[in-house]
């Protein structure tokens, strides 16, 4: 059976977030959060294949307990199964010590013919997490994914933005992608698709559970330091112009 592994982040709800002043990370305890809006294009994607390969669609997701909340919500998308990396362990990890812990994940559940990932994580923009998992599995990999053109003999033909436009590719499965807004449709859930999310079983796994050390992830593994944070200053002030020579004028101030 095909098994489509797609990988979640739930990031905060609000741009107004704490910052921890000792470790400089993101307070995410007791913030509103919600599914990283990437990710639901990803998800999205998963379920495109299993619905034209067959299959089962599994949802990853590493973070605190109520980190659930985002995997009902993939699976009221579409996928069949949910798995929460939660251990403190894994608290304060970068993309580094993250992609450690995902990738050990792919490792227990096996034979995942492909791995999604949203392109990005708007709580961080680094895009990093999918191709590092890529690289530590030794799989190939497709950024920023726009569309499935065609699929077949294990091999998936695909059209991908580059920096002059799209690029069609064809990569052998199995294989990395990151998935872009561009991609496809998200569609409102039904009610009986929120109920049947409900009702699906969820893995809780911690690193006991998995081929790591604590040395491997958390901050211990993490080589990123966050030394000072601060919020922008905002400078000057806005100021309407009503004409091209107006505009022209202060052109000629400035320089």
């Amino acid at each position: 059976m095909k098994r489509y592994i797609v990988f979640i982040k739930q990031v905060p709800a609000s741009t107004r977030v704490s910052i921890d002043p000792v470790t400089h990370a993101l307070v995410r305890a007791g913030a509103k959060s919600r599914i990283n809006p990437y990710d639901l294009h990803a998800v999205r994607a998963a379920v495109e294949l299993r619905e034209r390969l067959g299959g089962e669609v599994v949802a990853v997701t590493m973070g605190p307990p109520q980190a659930e909340a985002a995997l009902r919500e993939a699976m009221t998308a579409g996928a069949d199964r949910a798995v929460l990396l939660s251990d403190r362990a894994f608290a304060g990890s970068d993309t580094w010590g993250t992609g450690a812990v995902l990738a050990a994940a792919v490792r227990k559940i096996g034979d995942g013919d492909v791995l999604l990932f949203g392109k990005q994580a708007v709580d961080g923009d680094t895009a990093q997490v999918g191709p590092g998992v890529a690289a530590r599995l030794g799989l190939p990999q497709v950024t920023e994914l726009l569309r499935f053109d065609e699929i077949r003999d294990g091999q998936l033909t695909v059209e991908k933005c580059c920096d002059n436009g799209t690029q069609q590719v064809r990569v052998s499965m199995p294989c990395v992608l990151t998935v872009t807004k561009e991609a496809n449709e998200v569609s409102a859930p039904t009610l009986r698709q929120w109920e049947r999310a409900q009702g699906l079983p969820l893995e809780v796994w911690g690193i006991g559970d998995l081929d790591l050390q604590p040395s491997d992830t958390g901050f211990a593994g993490s080589p990123t330091r966050v030394v000072a944070t601060e919020a922008a200053a905002t400078k000057g002030r806005a100021k309407i112009l009503g004409s091209a020579e107006e505009l022209a004028n202060l052109i000629r101030t400035l320089s």
